[in-house]
């Protein structure tokens, strides 16, 4: 049963309090807010279940660590996605028509018990062994295509997929399983490229995902079906062979995973969302500047033409895997840094129309860090005691409070080694700063309010437009 969020968000940084009586010399950061609105806050930070989650049945998790960190995803709203097979889920059809849906099942149920069907997902990939091109010797070759002379068995198991989730049947146990709604097909393009033309095979990948969207459209109408899942990373300037003009100090994208969008917009015969996937370059001005990878790539799919590229300008953004905590240092943020960073990558997206930003996995290990993100969500789950929220769920918690989807966004202006997000209740602040700083917040009345901030610190105080400012303390309601 899903469980009613918490009515409010932790606080997300313990170091954030009022320096009364500071002189203007020692402010070390000035954030100004208006009462100009440029936007709207309609982005969720969802989760991909890898094989390093422990929540699901079976797979090794302590009870009471499990319980806590589905508590956590619950409070935080959190858009869900699992795998058909692989990253954790078993063959679902080891056999032509012979299914096994115990492994599938039990990692859909944990959305079930967290979200409601409206931020759920299934990602159809990837394929039992007798489908792919070289058949039963590639069942976990995770980079094997579908045969094109087995499209038609995939669009067939996407059907019985969507179909088996749709709300009322029931697995083995007897219980009702949970809605899905969303069907992302495939992932990042794997196995289809043409070796000879040196480039994606994006007409194969199309002509699967018609398939399989014909498949699942027979059977379930109501499903919200996307593609292409497209990889489209930066690279460093020297190690991208077909550089376009979505470069920058992030890197450079290219152009051959941009043509697989645009292959893709033309030639699918319908689609309810638009999936991509990828992160900035190490660059040495990678950390804070890498958001605007995320940024220029948004921006490049919303300018191109929608009569020529249907629903370029409209369709829905999935950010099917999200790697951020990039430093342009060691190439891996840690720590608060991280957490600073991340939050940064994903209010830049959102703010350039971005709607859904899915981690590659929340569960970090027993300390919290993750090999993905920097810091994971919550602690590893395998073990008593796991499943404890991290400065990352306390960030991200704070920024699904004070910016729900549907959320007007402030114009702001900064001066320092800050950035922020301004709603009419709520300023975010993020430090881009490894020290602590005095931060002063102007209102668009002219009133002023003093933050000291630690070491790259996320937090947030309210800030109703043209009214007082006062800082978020735990306890208190919004």
């Amino acid at each position: 049963m899903h469980r009613s969020a918490p009515r409010r968000a932790a606080h997300a940084t313990k170091d954030s309090t009022v320096a009364n009586g500071l002189s203007t010399s020692a402010v070390g950061a000035t954030v100004r807010a208006s009462n100009k609105v440029v936007g709207t806050a309609n982005l969720q930070v969802g989760d991909d279940y890898t094989q390093n989650a422990h929540l699901s049945a079976a797979a090794g998790g302590s009870p009471s660590a499990v319980a806590s960190a589905e508590s956590l995803l619950t409070s935080m709203g959190t858009f869900q996605n699992v795998a058909l097979m692989g990253w954790g889920a078993g063959d679902p059809e080891p056999s032509p028509g012979t299914y096994a849906w115990d492994s599938l099942d039990s990692r859909v149920e944990v959305m079930g018990t967290t979200v409601p069907e409206s931020q759920r997902m299934i990602t159809l990939c990837s394929a039992p062994g007798w489908m792919k091109v070289g058949g039963e010797s590639q069942e976990w070759n995770m980079d094997a295509a579908v045969a094109p002379s087995y499209f038609q068995d995939f669009a067939d198991l996407a059907a019985q997929v969507a179909q088996r989730y749709d709300g009322t049947h029931r697995g083995a146990n007897g219980q009702l399983l949970p809605k899905v709604d969303y069907f992302d097909v495939w992932n990042e393009m794997k196995g289809f490229w043409n070796t000879s033309a040196n480039t994606w095979d994006y007409q194969g990948y199309t002509a699967m995902y018609n398939d399989v969207y014909n498949a699942i459209k027979a059977v379930r109408p109501d499903a919200l079906i996307g593609g292409p899942y497209a990889p489209v990373g930066a690279g460093t300037a020297a190690s991208v062979s077909d550089p376009s003009s979505i470069h920058g100090a992030y890197g450079v994208v290219d152009q051959r995973a941009l043509d697989v969008i645009t292959y893709w917009l033309q030639h699918k015969v319908g689609a309810q969302f638009v999936s991509m996937d990828g992160g900035p370059a190490v660059t040495n001005e990678s950390g804070f500047a890498s958001g605007q990878y995320f940024v220029a790539v948004a921006h490049w799919l919303r300018a191109l033409n929608d009569t020529s590229y249907p629903g370029a300008t409209t369709l829905p953004i999935v950010w099917a895997e999200f790697y951020p905590g990039l430093d342009s240092t060691t190439g891996q943020a840690t720590g608060q840094e991280a957490v600073a960073i991340d939050v940064s990558n994903v209010i830049q997206a959102g703010m350039a129309g971005v709607n859904y930003m899915l981690i590659w996995e929340m569960e970090g290990g027993a300390d919290g860090t993750s090999p993905f993100t920097g810091e994971g969500v919550w602690t590893d789950t395998a073990n008593a005691g796991g499943g404890q929220p991290t400065s990352l769920y306390l960030a991200l918690a704070e920024l699904h409070y004070a910016f729900p989807p549907g959320t007007p966004v402030y114009r702001t202006a900064s001066v320092g080694p800050i950035s922020a997000l301004a709603g009419k209740k709520a300023v975010m602040l993020i430090s881009h700063s490894p020290a602590t700083m005095h931060v002063a917040v102007r209102r668009a009345n002219g009133g002023t309010a003093y933050v000291t901030m630690g070491p790259y610190a996320v937090t947030v105080v309210t800030q109703p437009v043209g009214t007082h400012i006062a800082p978020h303390r735990k306890g208190k309601k919004r």
